[in-house]
């Protein structure tokens, strides 16, 4: 037997016959609504939940030793601004290439990689860098570093057990002091 709906119009009486399982219009977008709401709630806080590492590197970086005499240094910056802790765990590496095109498409000019071993660098490795933090790091600029800077695009690498990808960042170079 089917429901029915009795209305009553002042000349007729009508009467509306329903399937028990049809839905209106209405129900049908306040569903779709509510599961659009829900993915885009999902999708913000996967994105929010994941590490958020920024990196930046600076070069030709001067310190004054005891002895009065200048050194040029590399300093390291790592910030976690996502919203789970993350390992540095040391890898750091740096890439020269012929322009900011090439580098995007990960064309180096010689192949070649320099890679940083952890006891060159001032600061411990693995670190584990919470979310908030800061991580400082510097590291003695000579030889082939030297070298690699006087490339026109410069890149660096951290990696971190967050991501199989590590952070990238463009090497910002200073002009070098005198007596540097």
């Amino acid at each position: 037997m089917r429901p029915e709906t009795v209305r009553v119009i002042p000349s007729a009486i009508v009467i509306e016959r329903r399937e028990p399982g049809a839905l209106s219009i209405w129900s049908i977008v306040i569903a779709l609504g509510g599961l659009t709401l829900s993915i885009i709630v999902t999708v913000r806080q996967w994105l929010t939940s994941r590490v958020n590492l920024v990196f930046k590197v600076q070069a030709n970086a001067i310190s004054v030793t005891e002895t009065g005499s200048i050194m040029p240094h590399v300093v390291f910056n790592a910030t976690n601004r996502g919203a789970r802790t993350t390992t540095l765990t040391g890898t750091i590496y740096f890439r020269r290439f012929s322009s900011r095109s090439k580098a995007l498409a990960e064309k180096s000019i010689d192949g070649k990689t320099l890679y940083v071993t952890s006891r060159r660098v001032h600061q411990g490795f693995p670190f584990e860098l919470a979310t908030g933090k800061n991580w400082v790091a510097l590291m003695e600029q000579e030889g082939q570093f030297d070298e690699i800077m006087r490339s026109p695009v410069v890149y660096a690498y951290l990696a971190h057990s967050d991501s199989d990808k590590p952070a990238k960042t463009r090497v910002k170079i200073n002009p070098r002091a005198s007596g540097a």
